[in-house]
């Protein structure tokens, strides 16, 4: 089995392990209840799925059919590649532990669930937004792991445009849950833990 082959199977297990857990928590946030959109379709969700799809789709053609795609190979040190199989390692562990955390409350970016609780359990208890920075480190790990352009950015874009999501999702749970929701961003990191004196 040559390197390249290598990357392919881990980053195919990574894949798999990510979007089955997605799959088995969606279905139990499914039966918890119908999700209500807190705003209107806009462009940029649109544009947000159709990203979304791009990236799936340049890992999909990395994995079954990589020289379709190796004119956009990066030419990256082996050490890259292995920090990449790290980093996909610990988005799997972080994935599952930020969805586990979130049980039925999960709900996808500016969704509603009736009944939703502010989480501060799990990774929520140092940062409140630990599936984006989850999500930044998966785009990162996929990089790495298929040395490919193309990979990359379709990845990197999709950061893009979720992140800016932030704002407008703090202001809607500010919203919802009050002083309780503004004590809790001044204990806690917004990505990352907050550093304390």
């Amino acid at each position: 089995m040559n390197n390249e082959r290598g990357f392919r199977i881990l980053l195919t297990f990574a894949s798999g392990l990510l979007t089955l857990t997605r799959i088995y928590y969606g279905k139990q946030a499914v039966q918890a209840g119908r999700t209500e959109r807190t705003r209107p379709i806009l462009v940029s969700n649109i544009l947000l799925d159709l990203v979304g799809g791009v990236a799936a789709l340049m890992t999909v053609l990395y994995i079954l059919r990589p020289r379709w795609l190796a004119w956009a190979r990066v030419s990256l040190p082996p050490v890259l590649r292995w920090v990449g199989v790290g980093l996909a390692a610990l988005t799997v562990g972080l994935f599952l532990w930020v969805h586990q955390s979130l049980g039925r409350n999960w709900a996808m970016p500016l969704e509603q669930r009736a009944g939703q609780g502010l989480v501060t359990h799990g990774p929520y208890r140092w940062v409140r937004h630990p599936m984006y920075t989850t999500l930044t480190l998966w785009a990162i790990a996929f990089f790495l792991l298929s040395a490919n352009a193309l990979v990359g950015l379709a990845w990197l874009g999709l950061m893009v445009l979720v992140l800016p999501l932030v704002g407008r999702e703090e202001a809607e749970l500010g919203a919802r849950f009050g002083e309780a929701y503004r004590i809790y961003q001044q204990q806690t990191g917004r990505f990352l833990p907050r550093w304390r004196d």
